[in-house]
């Protein structure tokens, strides 16, 4: 086992999957702005700290280049985990990529993004809408990761 491969499998994958989820939040970010993406509003929040500029001016350039650094960087681990736990082959791969999904959704997302933006996300201005949009980009991020890391190891 090549564990660089791997891991380097896992970041193209991801960098791959956050391409798919990238293309659904889109239609959320039309119709329910910048706040009702959850990711991209962090990421916009994170990028103007970073380079001291004004919160508002969006910029697509660093919500973008910290979505697929995140989205690659998270999933650089799936393959290599896949192949030193032979425990989960008795599990289908796609359900072990949703579940991870999951997980990244309930890790990355509850416990930043109200100290990151200032929203609630149990109080969302926008109701619960933009939890359930951001849940389902998670959820076709981790299948569409599985289906990768089938198709690339």
């Amino acid at each position: 086992m090549d564990t660089v491969a791997l891991l380097v499998e896992g970041l193209e994958a991801g960098a791959i999957s956050t391409v798919f989820m990238t293309a659904l939040e889109t239609v959320f970010w039309r119709e329910w702005g910048l706040s009702g993406v959850l990711e991209w509003h962090e990421n916009q929040m994170i990028w103007s700290r970073l380079r001291g500029s004004d919160r508002s001016t969006l910029s697509f350039f660093g919500i973008f280049s910290l979505h697929f650094l995140n989205g690659g960087l998270a999933a650089a681990p799936f393959p290599l985990v896949v192949a030193l736990l032979p425990s989960l082959a008795v599990v289908p791969l796609v359900a072990t990529g949703v579940l991870y999904g999951i997980l990244l959704w309930i890790l990355t997302l509850f416990p930043i993004h109200r100290p990151i933006t200032g929203v609630s996300l149990t109080n969302h201005p926008q109701g619960f809408l933009p939890v359930a949009a951001s849940f389902l980009g998670h959820l076709i991020y981790g299948v569409s990761l599985s289906l990768l890391t089938v198709l690339m190891t």
